[in-house]
């Protein structure tokens, strides 16, 4: 990243990992609140204020050198910094269920990828994963009920000149329930 580059979300995010800090450890060295530093890993395109986009500019041009290729490394993609072990561990636990084994050979094999490169790939994106974001973003999802995916898929899909449409059925005479599911009469 360069001086003239616009900080967003995730490079905010990737300049927290390369210092190693916590979410509030990297909010007191900003001097900014959790919540924007949690609003970054949720929001990962957001462009911050150009207020904080100076605070990032002084963080990054402050850090040592060791800190800074780092970050450059995580912002362009480059090998993730895990601690001892932990990709190791993610793939001794991908290896363990049968099911997900025959899903990332067959990954492999439709890739045209080396055997085990799916699983090599997916151990180190798990062992990378925030767990706080994943939670929270867990919980927002399990606040969207039944009726607001029919209505989003409503929205979605809208009147049809073909014959699909979402299943629905009707109780007595004033309720319909409509599913998400989208079907065909035939």
């Amino acid at each position: 990243m360069s001086v003239s580059d616009e900080w967003t979300g995730q490079s905010a995010r990737c300049l927290q990992a390369a210092l190693r800090m916590t979410h509030e450890a990297f909010a007191e060295h900003l001097g900014i609140g959790v919540r924007t530093v949690a609003s970054w890993h949720q929001k990962p395109d957001t462009k911050p204020r150009s207020g904080l986009q100076r605070e990032l500019d002084k963080a990054l041009a402050q850090a040592p050198s060791d800190i800074a290729e780092r970050f450059h490394e995580l912002v362009n993609g480059g090998p993730l910094d895990l601690p001892d072990g932990a990709a190791s561990d993610a793939e001794a636990r991908l290896s363990e269920d049968a099911t997900i084994v025959a899903a990332l050979n067959w990954l492999d094999t439709h890739a045209g990828w080396d055997p085990g490169t799916a699983r090599r790939e997916v151990a180190a994106r798990l062992a990378a994963l925030d767990l706080h974001a994943l939670q929270d973003r867990g919980v927002r999802r399990g606040r969207v009920s039944q009726r607001d995916t029919a209505s989003a898929l409503a929205d979605y899909y809208g009147t049809s000149a073909t014959d699909h449409g979402r299943y629905a059925a009707s109780f007595g005479t004033n309720t319909t329930v409509t599913t998400t599911v989208l079907t065909h009469p035939e």
